[in-house]
């Protein structure tokens, strides 16, 4: 396992409380305007995209289009969040993410009960939700609960995590979606051939990125697949349950060693 970051060790630069306060505050807001441009890159995309019923290839080529760029969005806000913890310490680093999960929750009371909120909500981040994202809490605020949690284990652990999260999940969607093949269990939602991707980007992550192991990438890497598989099944945003179940995993495989 790779020497493990002194969470009580600050950044350098970060002297102050108030150096963490404004960092957190540029970074917030870079990020909300990454979501808005990432949405409106998205919905240049969607401009023409058909309903579900449609087939032809020109709609299916659109619909393939919108899909990539939300998987890119997801992939870049998690490397995002990565790059920030090399800056932030953990602790704060949470209580940031809580607060913004806090937020999130509210945001979504507020536009159920607000018709103006909801119009404004839409036209912002609209191009980024699925479907049943419109009236129910979108996949961004289990993201970062899920990251937040994450910090609760070892910094590397968490890092690995959602990085399985922002790369394995979509690199699994591209493949299921592309490849295609058996069924995972049987489970229409999910296919062998976009496991196995998910297993094998988390796998290169733990080794050539993160610097695990080979049997602990592979704890990872296992732990990472069956949460994103299996969590439709089970009822769990997969943003919540891979970051959570990769650190899980590895942290009971390292306290067996």
């Amino acid at each position: 396992m790779p020497s493990q970051t002194n969470n009580s060790v600050r950044p350098a630069g970060l002297s102050s409380g108030l150096d963490l306060i404004a960092l957190f505050v540029v970074s917030a807001i870079l990020i909300i305007l990454l979501q808005v441009l990432t949405a409106r890159w998205i919905r240049s995309a969607s401009t023409s995209t058909p309903s579900p019923g449609s087939s032809t290839p020109e709609e299916s080529k659109d619909r393939s289009d919108l899909h990539l760029r939300r998987r890119i969005q997801h992939a870049s806000t998690g490397l995002a969040f990565v790059s920030l913890s090399y800056l932030i310490p953990p602790l704060p680093a949470a209580i940031m993410l809580l607060t913004v999960a806090a937020a999130l929750l509210a945001l979504h009371r507020l536009r159920l009960r607000s018709d103006a909120a909801q119009e404004i909500y839409m036209k912002l981040f609209g191009a980024l939700l699925r479907p049943h994202e419109r009236t129910s809490l979108p996949g961004a605020f289990y993201f970062v609960l899920g990251t937040a949690i994450s910090l609760a284990f070892p910094l590397d652990m968490a890092r690995l995590s959602v990085l399985c999260l922002s790369l394995g999940d979509p690199v699994a969607a591209i493949v299921g979606t592309t490849v295609g093949g058996p069924r995972f269990f049987g489970d229409e939602r999910t296919s062998w051939s976009g496991s196995l991707a998910c297993f094998a980007i988390s796998f290169v992550l733990g080794v050539g990125v993160m610097g695990f192991d080979a049997m602990e990438s592979s704890v990872a890497a296992i732990s990472a697949t069956l949460a994103e598989a299996f969590a439709p099944r089970i009822g769990i945003d997969d943003n919540l349950l891979v970051p959570i179940a990769t650190c899980l995993g590895l942290w009971l495989y390292a306290s067996d060693r």
